[in-house]
């Protein structure tokens, strides 16, 4: 049975078990580096976790950076510079957590094999994959804390036999929702008007449990209540999919960014999207081409490799973030990032969707080739290529793939993507596929991210049983389990919830 456990209380001992290691799951944008950051901060402080003597933070983003061997107390030393002074009796002497954050953001391939789990020595050199599994499983520093943080479905690369505790990060409930909007909100009559105007989509309301979804609802509303009448816009004009949401936020941006640098365009918003479209789709391909490789931080070469110029990069302070330049360690240069992964895995898709659209489709390296070149075959082979990665990099990538062939995505991003033929008879075929899909190695994990690419179609038999599954005797398939579990958690009334309704479950 779960249980809540504050953040400061994960190491806890469970009755007379010891706890060495954490692993703590959420999914994109539900907070995972910002509760790293908060213990942090609160042990800095003096606020909690005093029994530990040392904290060290190691992103996987970060660590991404590595390429040669180090051993452990070198690589501290590389982050942390002040530990060139300090004895490395320390870390057998003193209790030192160490967090691992992002691990669906490494390149790493962790592998546990036995014969690999040999390291014991902090001044052993090794590569970086096996330093970091001896820590992790414990050959090196057996008496440290461990706390790893994971989407979902790359959390299933470390063993079960190597993790004491697995907490999983929830979000905002329905009251923690309201508290945001209003602490975010500065007027208080307009804090109640978006809560109000949330609520009357289920959908929005429901996604609004992510915080950085919340702090794009935000913007994304404030704007659209600018542009409507006094008792604001109509329900179906707000957006309803997290791909509408991305959508409007990039309009939204652009905007700024056009105002603050004197190009707004005369012939409103389609114009200036219009005019930015080159750099939008530079940083597209900036976000995509580093995708499959999964780098998330870019040198001035890797802009310039897309076209894009450091004074292009820096008109789009809510796109793309110059990191502040490193005195010590491994950063000899600036480093720049999309403000959150999920944004460039927005752009990426992005990028694709109009490289498809314009029958460039040869440059989509991360994408599954299936035969034939429609628009079906195309997000089949995004389906396909999302599946077989083992850390589910492609998941979010594929949910915004499928939002931008939905009409209203050209609607609202008109000036970026061409208006086509109406995408009802793919989407029809799209949602056949993934409904028969009987693969065996869907997980639950894998299940949930389909439905989500399913809801961005906005398609609302998406949630109804189909004539000949009510009736059979069969079992539900793992995708029909995790639909029904979904079709429960967004139900009204739960407790109304009639499962008999519902195909067998045994």
């Amino acid at each position: 049975m779960a249980s809540m456990i504050k953040c400061q209380d994960i190491f806890k001992p469970d009755q007379d078990e010891t706890i060495r290691t954490v692993l703590t799951k959420g999914i994109a944008g539900i907070g995972k580096s910002v509760a790293v950051q908060k213990l942090n901060l609160d042990w800095a402080n003096g606020k909690s976790n005093q029994d530990l003597d040392f904290v060290f933070l190691l992103s996987f983003r970060n660590l991404n950076l590595i390429n040669d061997k180090y051993s452990l107390n070198k690589l501290l030393e590389a982050f942390y510079p002040q530990l060139k002074e300090i004895e490395m009796i320390v870390y057998d002497e003193h209790k030192i957590l160490f967090i691992l954050d992002g691990l669906d953001e490494s390149k790493l391939r962790l592998e546990f094999d036995k014969n690999r789990l040999n390291l014991t020595s902090v001044s052993e050199s090794a590569t970086l994959d096996v330093l970091l599994m001896n820590l992790i499983a414990g050959p090196l520093l057996p008496n440290a804390l461990i706390w790893i943080t994971s989407r979902p479905v790359a959390s299933s690369q470390i063993p079960s036999q190597f993790i004491n505790r697995v907490t999983e990060i929830r979000g905002f409930n329905d009251v923690q929702k309201d508290e945001y909007f209003q602490r975010k909100i500065s007027d208080p009559e307009t804090a109640r008007h978006i809560i109000s105007l949330i609520k009357t989509s289920r959908s929005l309301y429901i996604m609004c449990h992510i915080p950085v979804f919340c702090w794009m609802a935000v913007n994304v509303l404030q704007d659209i209540l600018l542009k409507g009448n006094k008792e604001g816009p109509k329900p179906q004009s707000l957006p309803t999919t997290i791909t509408e949401m991305y959508l409007h936020y990039l309009r939204i941006q652009t905007n700024i960014s056009s105002q603050k640098h004197g190009s707004t365009s005369a012939g409103g918003t389609q114009c200036t999207l219009m005019s930015n479209k080159d750099i939008i789709l530079k940083l597209g391909k900036l976000a995509y081409d580093n995708l499959e490789s999964q780098n998330v931080l870019f040198t001035e070469q890797d802009l310039s490799n897309c076209g894009i110029s450091v004074t292009e990069a820096a008109t789009c302070p809510g796109l793309c973030t110059e990191l502040v330049e490193f005195e010590y360690g491994l950063y000899p240069k600036k480093l720049y990032c999309f403000v959150h992964l999920s944004v460039q895995e927005f752009f990426a898709a992005l990028y694709a969707f109009h490289e498809f659209e314009n029958n460039r489709f040869d440059s989509q390296k991360a994408l599954s080739r299936r035969k034939g070149s429609s628009r079906i075959d195309f997000l089949k082979g995004a389906i396909d290529s999302a599946l077989n990665s083992k850390n589910g990099h492609l998941d979010l990538f594929t949910r915004f793939l499928v939002g931008l062939s939905h009409e209203s995505s050209r609607d609202i991003l008109q000036g970026i993507l061409e208006r086509t033929n109406s995408s009802s008879e793919c989407h029809k075929k799209l949602i056949t596929y993934i409904k028969n899909l009987k693969r065996k190695d869907l997980s639950p994990e894998r299940c949930i991210n389909l439905i989500h690419c399913l809801l961005q179609l906005k398609n609302k038999s998406i949630l109804q049983n189909d004539n000949n599954e009510a009736s059979s005797d069969t079992l539900l398939t793992p995708f029909q389990c995790s639909l029904l579990a979904y079709k429960f958690i967004i139900s009204e009334k739960p407790e109304e919830f009639d499962f008999r309704n519902e195909k067998n479950i045994r």
